[in-house]
C-alpha cells in the first residue's frame, strides 16, 4: 500500500524540522543528551539479513563521527503487528553502526494506534525490550525557534474533526514566520492532508485544497510584480515599443518562475529533485506544459514517473522552446 498524503506531509515536515523530535525526546527524558546540530542521514538499515529493511526516517544528534543519539522515527497511522518485529532491527542496526544511544520515536495522529505504539516490546529474558517514545495527538512539541514548524506538526496530530478547526487555523496563521517557498507549501499540504478529517467544504476544497488554485493566486501576483517591472524597464528606454516589450517579458517569465518553483518544490517533497539534466527539460517546458505538470505529479510515487511523463508529452520528448527566458 501506498504511504497517505498525511504520512507523507509528517515525513516532508520533519525532514525540514528535525529539531521537533529531539525538543520531544528531551521532554520526556531530559537526561538525553542531544544538544547538538540535528541532520537526516540515510534510512536504510540492513543487517546481514537478505531484506532490506528501511525506517520512514534516521536522525543524528552531535559530531558525525561521535554522535550523541540515533533517531529512528516512524510515522505510524494505523496497527500494524508486523513493525513490532521490524522496529528492535532499526534500534539494533543504528545501535551496531554509531555506536551511540537509540531512540525510537513513533509519530501518529490517532490516539489508539498512540496507545499501542507506546507498549514496550520485549526482546527475551532479562528485562530486554525496546520502549518506543510517542509522538501523539495527547502530546505537543516546544522547539524554540522552529515555532513554526511545531504549529504545523501540532495541527498535523491533532486534528481529527471539525472541531480542530481553529488548530488549522492557529496552524495557517504562523506560517506568515516563514519564506514564501516554505509557507505556501506547508500551507497546501496541510489544507490537503486535513481536507477529509476537517470535513473542509467543497468550496474551501477548489480554492485551497488544489495546486492549481495556489498556481492562480501566484499568477496573478507575478503577473502585478512583472507589470511593474515591465513598465519600469520601458519608461527608462523612453520608448512605446520598449515598454510593451517589458511588460510582455515580465508576464511571461514571472509567471513561468513562479510555477516552475511550485514544481521543483512539489517533485522535491514526493520524488526527490531531478538531476541536472532533468532540471534543464522542466525549464524548457513552457508554461502550459508546466501547469499540467503541476496536476499530473499528484500521481507521481518514484523518480522515473517523471521521466516517463516528459518521455511521453505530445513533443516526443524534446523539450519546447517557447516561453524560454528572454536575451538580456
Amino acid at each position: 500500500m501506498p504511504p497517505s498524503l498525511h504520512h507523507e506531509a509528517l515525513l516532508a515536515l520533519l525532514r525540514d524540522a528535525p529539531e521537533l523530535i529531539t525538543a520531544h525526546i528531551r521532554a520526556l527524558d531530559d537526561s538525553v543528551r542531544a544538544d547538538g546540530p540535528v541532520r537526516v542521514v540515510d534510512s536504510t538499515l540492513t543487517a546481514p539479513l537478505p531484506a532490506e529493511r528501511r525506517a520512514d526516517m534516521v536522525l543524528i544528534s552531535g559530531p558525525e563521527q561521535a554522535p550523541d543519539l540515533a533517531i529512528v522515527v516512524e510515522v505510524q497511522l494505523r496497527v500494524d503487528l508486523r513493525k513490532r518485529k521490524s522496529w528492535p532491527t532499526y534500534v539494533a542496526a543504528l545501535h551496531a553502526r554509531h555506536d551511540c544511544p537509540v531512540a525510537l520515536v513513533v509519530v501518529t495522529p490517532d490516539a489508539h494506534v498512540a496507545r499501542w505504539a507506546s507498549l514496550p516490546i520485549p526482546l527475551g529474558p532479562g528485562g530486554s525490550q525496546v520502549v518506543p517514545l510517542v509522538l501523539g495527538p495527547e502530546g505537543d512539541v516546544e522547539a524554540p525557534g522552529a515555532e513554526a514548524h511545531a504549529a504545523v506538526l501540532r495541527a498535523l496530530v491533532t486534528c481529527r474533526g471539525p472541531d480542530d478547526r481553529p488548530m488549522l487555523t492557529a496552524a495557517l496563521a504562523a506560517l506568515e514566520a516563514l519564506p514564501e517557498d516554505l509557507r505556501v507549501g506547508y500551507h497546501e499540504m496541510l489544507l490537503l492532508a486535513l481536507a477529509s478529517p476537517l470535513s473542509l467544504t467543497p468550496e474551501v476544497k477548489m480554492a485551497l485544497n488544489d495546486i492549481s488554485g495556489w498556481i492562480e493566486l501566484a499568477k496573478k501576483r507575478i503577473e502585478k510584480e512583472g507589470l511593474e517591472r515591465g513598465m519600469a524597464r520601458g519608461m527608462e528606454q523612453g520608448l512605446e515599443q520598449g515598454l510593451q516589450q517589458g511588460l510582455q517579458q515580465g508576464l511571461q517569465q514571472g509567471r513561468k518562475q513562479e510555477v516552475l518553483r511550485v514544481v521543483t518544490l512539489q517533485l522535491g517533497r514526493r520524488t526527490g529533485l531531478p538531476g541536472p539534466e532533468g532540471l534543464q527539460q522542466l525549464e524548457a517546458l513552457s508554461i502550459e506544459e508546466l501547469e499540467t505538470l503541476c496536476g499530473d505529479l499528484l500521481d507521481f510515487g518514484r523518480p522515473e514517473d517523471l521521466t516517463n511523463w516528459l518521455a511521453a508529452r505530445p513533443s516526443g520528448g524534446s523539450a519546447s522552446t517557447t516561453d524560454q527566458r528572454p536575451p538580456a
